[in-house]
């Protein structure tokens, strides 16, 4: 009986373990997911700020004439929504 007892204690120790070491990983992930969400707003903002500063200096017509030549494919300066906003009404309601 006392083995049995024993045997029980350290399966029950073993997997509370094992589901504290899933849930650090889990909350792990979840910070890193939002560090790379802000590092993308950042950049984003970087990137529009410098397309606002080209066109300030470029007239309307030489800043398309460069931006064909060098075939990009630009974002508009002004986002239609914030990302906060996009999202969030693909968002499952009460979260997950």
């Amino acid at each position: 009986m006392f083995a049995k007892l024993v045997t029980m204690t350290l399966l029950l120790v073993c997997l509370a373990s094992a589901m504290l070491v899933l849930r650090q990983h889990r909350i792990q992930l979840a910070n890193d997911s939002a560090v790379l969400h802000q590092q993308i707003v950042h950049l984003r903002q970087e990137i529009w700020d410098a397309q606002g500063k080209a066109a300030n200096v470029l007239e309307p017509r030489q800043l398309r004439n460069r931006i064909d030549a060098a075939q990009l494919a630009l974002e508009p300066v002004a986002p239609s929504a914030s990302p906060a906003t996009r999202f969030a009404s693909t968002d499952s309601p009460g979260g997950r």
